[in-house]
C-alpha cells in the first residue's frame, strides 16, 4: 500500500514540476490615418472661361498639387513612424 501511495504522490509531483509556456502571437494591422486618404476633387471650368476663371483655376490647382504633396510627406512619416509596417487593403 505503501508504495502504491509513494509511486502516486511521485507521479502527481513530476506532473507539476513541468511548465507550459504557450506563445501567443498577435497582427496589428496599420492603417494611414483617415485625413491623409481623403481625395480632393479639381475645380471644373465654364466651357468658355475667362481669363479671371481661367487664373483661379490655375491657382487651385496649384494650391491642390500643394496639398497632395503635404499628404504624401505626411504619410512618408506616418511610414516611418510606424516602422515602415503597411498592409493594403
Amino acid at each position: 500500500m505503501r508504495v502504491l501511495m509513494l509511486l502516486c504522490l511521485t507521479l502527481s509531483l513530476s506532473s507539476c514540476a513541468t511548465t507550459e509556456y504557450v506563445t501567443r502571437t498577435e497582427v496589428e494591422v496599420l492603417a494611414p490615418p483617415a485625413a491623409l486618404l481623403v481625395s480632393r476633387t479639381a475645380p471644373e471650368l465654364s466651357c468658355k472661361p475667362t481669363y479671371r476663371e481661367v487664373v483661379e483655376s490655375l491657382l487651385m490647382h496649384r494650391e491642390l498639387l500643394k496639398q497632395s504633396n503635404l499628404d504624401k510627406l505626411a504619410m512618408q512619416k506616418w511610414i516611418e513612424d510606424n516602422d515602415g509596417f503597411v498592409i493594403s487593403e
